[in-house]
């Protein structure tokens, strides 16, 4: 499988997301496959960390809101994976030159915000569940 350079950047994405070769466009759909895997798993353990500590959350973003609400995680925690879901949701249906803007937002956030994520509910656990 190719690879995009070292640096993830906007230029590197967009001629494999648009592209009608199937070698290329399999880089912009690793990718999509990984970010997808990487930020449902941190909504359902947002999810599931309000549904064990008895907290209603009816959503995704707002179990985020839970979190944030009961000093599990920052603003800017929940502010960036809020973004990362909003971004790829909206990715999924606009038109291709406009999802691989959209997208590459996303998983910008995405990679500032899951270690914030995980060492924001390990500070939490460790404070309220020692």
């Amino acid at each position: 499988m190719a690879a995009f350079p070292p640096q993830f950047s906007l230029d590197a994405l967009e001629p494999a997301w648009n592209s009608r070769d199937p070698a290329r466009a399999n880089q912009a759909n690793a990718l999509q496959g990984g970010f997808e895997n990487v930020l449902n798993q941190l909504l359902e353990a947002a999810t599931e960390l309000c549904r064990l500590e008895g907290w209603e959350a009816s959503s995704m973003l707002i179990a985020l809101r839970r979190l944030k609400e009961h000093g599990v995680i920052t603003e800017t925690t929940r502010k960036d994976l809020a973004g990362a879901k909003d971004l790829r949701d909206g990715a999924q249906h606009a038109y291709p030159g406009a999802a691989a803007g959209d997208f590459h937002d996303a998983v910008s956030l995405l990679i500032r915000s899951e270690a914030d994520f995980a060492q924001d509910v390990e500070r939490w656990l460790a404070t309220n569940h020692a």
